[in-house]
């Protein structure tokens, strides 16, 4: 049976273990410098938050935050620093019940989190997904119209947002020919000063 529960200063040897698996996971052992010491100074602060997964009694994943403030909204939020599962627990549903448990303990707090594009397993055990395409609306002028995002599928061919295939392969982001392309911004007059 798995179970999760929020760390304290006595469990920096079991931190720093399962910090020291995500490290040599992502082949970056070399640039972990903290501390079982470090890491009881730590998990006192109480902005620091670290959920321990275990079966029966050993550390099988952790995902650990910090708790922040926006200065755009003056509200508070979690940065989620890290979600980890030891390899001989992934895909059975360790990941996910660590994001559930730290949602139970944000609390209708805003929870952000950072993940690498190529982080796939992160991504689908977070339940990200791709926006919803934007629909065209006028951007000013006569007729101007937001052409629909592009997106690329891991494994796939260039494909619209709409889910059509796009012709070509390469990225464009603007209009053809108009002001918002590369050749148009290559061809504006420098700026002149005074």
């Amino acid at each position: 049976m798995i179970t999760i529960r929020r760390a304290t200063c006595d469990d920096a040897a079991d931190v720093h273990a399962l910090i020291h698996g995500l490290a040599t996971h992502q082949d970056q052992a070399w640039g972990l410098t903290v501390s079982v010491e470090d890491l009881k100074r730590l998990l006192a602060r109480p902005q620091v938050g670290y959920l321990i997964a275990e079966r029966d009694g050993a550390a099988i994943g952790y995902v650990s935050w910090l708790q922040r403030v926006s200065f755009w909204s003056g509200q508070d939020y979690l940065h989620l620093d890290d979600l980890y599962v030891i390899g001989a627990e992934r895909g059975n549903g360790v990941g996910e019940l660590l994001m559930r448990a730290i949602a139970e303990a944000a609390d209708g707090t805003v929870i952000r989190w950072e993940v690498a594009e190529t982080n796939v397993a992160a991504q689908r055990t977070a339940g990200f997904c791709r926006p919803p395409p934007n629909p065209p609306r006028p951007m000013g002028g006569a007729g101007l119209q937001r052409r629909p995002r592009f997106v690329v599928p891991p494994g796939r061919r260039p494909v619209r947002a709409d889910g059509r295939r796009r012709p070509g392969g390469h990225r464009r982001t603007a209009r053809r020919g108009g002001v918002g392309t590369a050749a148009a911004r290559s061809r504006r007059a420098p700026a002149r000063m005074g």
